[in-house]
């Protein structure tokens, strides 16, 4: 896989949301009961083994690290299947792991017999920079009574943090 480009950013990312493939193939887990049809993944869409796919991940994340600002913050999104995976692949391409976030959706997923109603967002650090912090923990109380309150404040910091490239440094 070669370097990636960013499209349309002069600038080196400050902050990435991602969502990669999960090796899983789309046909008969993602479609729901029909009414969408999804087409497969060109990579990583149930064919590759848990040390192709722990690769591949991690080229990825290089390749998002090496387009980010030294101190950037990746949230990359992924089932519980791949835990180990994302892991290991964040560890050869990240200074640290900062948090394991837990996205609590509206809708199960289907089928399975525990349908997962969430998704892991895996909190990353690129380079050992300063990184910007939208959260400011405690600076203005804790205000979150439900995890639905919590996920709307998250949506609103990602939001802020990947509209605006450039902003203060905490």
């Amino acid at each position: 896989m070669e370097d990636a480009e960013v499209v349309g950013c002069p600038q080196a990312l400050p902050a990435l949301f991602t969502d990669p493939p999960w090796n899983v193939p789309i046909n008969g887990h993602v479609s729901g009961l029909g009414k969408v049809k999804h087409r497969e993944f060109a990579m990583a869409s149930g064919e590759m083994t848990e040390d192709q796919f722990t690769a591949f991940l991690a080229t990825a994340f290089r390749n998002l690290a090496g387009h980010s600002a030294d101190g950037a913050i990746h949230f990359i999104c992924m089932d519980w299947r791949h835990i180990g995976e994302v892991i290991a692949a964040g560890r050869d391409a990240y200074s640290e792991l900062k948090n394991l976030c837990v996205w609590a959706k509206t809708n199960g997923g289907m089928g399975s017999l525990y349908r997962s109603q969430h998704e892991l967002v895996f909190v990353f650090k690129a380079g050992n920079g300063t990184h910007i912090n939208n959260v400011e923990l405690g600076k203005h109380g804790r205000r979150y009574a439900s995890p639905t309150a919590a996920s709307a404040a998250a949506t609103a910091i990602t939001k802020k943090t990947i509209i605006w490239p450039s902003g203060p440094r905490r």
